[in-house]
């Protein structure tokens, strides 16, 4: 079974073990947490189901902006290569029931489908911006007739992983510590478009990205991985207004090391591996070509030595 927005096929599924949470990231804890969720599928002979919470609640003007750790597709993508049977997308849930945690089990849950055992974190976010505590699914479970297992969610150096605190060190630039709490480099997707072709004047030819991606870190020059067609290629980065040309609106822009062709209207990933520096104003395209030359040194020194 592949991906379903109607909760309703759990019906069909025998023993379904569900892991419950808005998924954002799939970091470390997560992943912890489906473990669980297979192995205790193993053990009933049952079936693993991640059911993914409001993964993009709906963009509405009075709303800020989603900081969202990865598109819904890609957190898709990610269950999946974890190793469950199914992934449940329920979207944008009511207020009614992201506030209420029994609503949401006794009114979508268990009319929808017979669930017989739940896997959840300490902590159980239903969106970007609000969780409910595993204690309220725990004592859920006695009452309608599930069990509940609750997984701790792990540290890295001493701070829980959790995705508000993966979103505070990317927007602070720290993408290698939120590569650390994701078990992965945070990543960036969409379509290449035409942005005004300075890079490739200056002789450092750039991809711009229309980035779906919420959470984007601030602006600076990035060590990258840039994912094509699943060929991977050494990249650096920048995030900015392209201040050495009178700025502009923001952007994000790559160069691939060792690539030549076009890639305009492709979908690529990029991978963000480290901060170089901040974006800086350069005195003309000559100095600040030189100064890309630096950087580029410096973006092979810290892919050749990253873990990821």
């Amino acid at each position: 079974m592949r991906i379903s927005a109607d909760i309703g096929n759990l019906q069909a599924v025998s023993r379904p073990v569900v892991a419950l949470d808005c998924f954002d990231g799939v970091h470390l804890g997560h992943q912890e947490a489906i473990k669980v969720a297979i192995a205790r599928t193993k053990a009933i002979n049952g079936s693993a189901f991640a059911l993914v919470l409001d993964p993009q609640p709906p963009k509405e003007p009075s709303k800020k902006p989603s900081q969202a750790l990865t598109t819904r597709d890609d957190r898709v993508t990610l269950l999946y290569r974890l190793g469950v049977d199914g992934v449940v997308v329920v979207d944008s849930l009511d207020d009614s029931y992201r506030f209420d945690p029994e609503a949401f089990i006794r009114e979508v849950l268990m009319r929808c489908g017979r669930v017989s055992e739940i896997v959840v974190g300490t902590m159980v976010d239903v969106s970007e911006e609000h969780s409910v505590k595993a204690d309220s699914i725990v004592a859920l479970g006695k009452k309608y007739g599930f069990k509940v297992h609750v997984v701790p969610l792990p540290a890295i150096d001493g701070v829980e992983v959790n995705s508000t605190k993966i979103r505070e060190l990317i927007q602070a630039g720290n993408v290698g510590q939120a590569a650390k709490m994701l078990g992965r480099p945070h990543f960036l997707v969409g379509k290449v478009v035409r942005g005004f072709g300075r890079g490739r004047k200056i002789g450092f030819p750039t991809v711009n990205l229309e980035c779906e991606t919420g959470c984007v870190p601030p602006n600076g020059v990035y060590a990258e991985r840039v994912i094509v067609d699943d060929r991977v290629y050494p990249a650096i980065g920048n995030i900015g207004v392209r201040p050495t040309f009178d700025g502009g609106e923001r952007s994000i822009e790559a160069h691939l090391l060792d690539f030549q062709g076009d890639l305009y209207g492709k979908r690529i990933k990029i991978e963000l591996i480290a901060r170089i520096r901040d974006e800086k104003k350069f005195a003309s395209a000559e100095e600040l070509s030189k100064h890309i030359a630096e950087d580029i040194r410096k973006v092979k020194a810290v892919l050749a030595s990253s873990s990821f």
